[in-house]
């Protein structure tokens, strides 16, 4: 994937939300608790 690519990607909100999140927490986190935090189900956070 070409690196604009990769920036248009966080054009959705919802992949923007969860790429905030992600990379905000000072540790890993769970693709559960991810898809909590943002509202969707955990099949789609994947």
């Amino acid at each position: 994937m070409g690196e604009i690519s990769v920036i248009a990607v966080l054009a959705d909100p919802v992949r923007h939300r969860l790429y905030e999140y992600v990379t905000g927490q000072p540790d890993g986190i769970s693709r559960s608790e991810a898809a909590e935090v943002v509202g969707i189900q955990r099949t789609l956070a994947a």
